[in-house]
């Protein structure tokens, strides 16, 4: 067998304290635009939430409780109006990427909430409904999730906290039934 003639340093440092500062740096500038790509994207997804609402108070009247879908209703306008200030206050800031963490929680405790509500839907909605209302409410719950997956990408945990207490809540319900 040869010889290498490289010869090993075990005392070397591999990364040098500059490429430390430089890849800090860098990550605190792609965490916010990630960040900020988060709240431009947002308002679609916002148009898109009361669309779907409306379409599932639609869809949903006289299934259930006619009480808890308005309260369900108005829990995603108060969401909804709660995010959109969020995003309003978020462009009149002077964000910068120190504080892009800060603005991601924000953001991603709005798109939590929003998927609780979209869970609790399915929850109060999905065991009494008949056939035709239980592929309604997958249908709305699956639009969601597939519509809001480009808008959410940036962040992993804006995705995980609006995606997984609806998929999870329609997994138990489906497979219980």
């Amino acid at each position: 067998m040869a010889e290498s003639s490289y010869q090993h340093i075990l005392s070397r440092s591999y990364t040098l304290p500059g490429d430390v500062e430089n890849n800090i740096l860098l990550a605190r500038k792609t965490l916010f635009e990630r960040v900020d790509m988060l709240y431009r994207l947002s308002l679609a997804g916002f148009i898109a939430t009361l669309a779907n609402m409306a379409v599932a108070v639609i869809g949903l009247w006289n299934v259930g409780n006619n009480q808890a879908l308005i309260f369900w209703a108005v829990s995603i306008l108060a969401i909804t109006g709660a995010r959109f200030a969020l995003v309003k206050v978020y462009q009149s800031s002077r964000a910068v990427p120190d504080q892009a963490q800060r603005w991601e929680y924000l953001f991603c405790s709005g798109t939590l909430a929003m998927g609780l509500l979209w869970a609790a839907l399915a929850w109060l909605f999905f065991p009494q409904a008949d056939e035709l209302h239980r592929l309604l409410i997958i249908f709305i719950i699956g639009g969601m999730a597939a519509g809001s997956t480009g808008s959410l990408a940036p962040s992993r945990l804006a995705h995980l906290g609006f995606h997984l207490p609806p998929v999870a809540i329609m997994a138990v319900l489906r497979f219980s039934s």
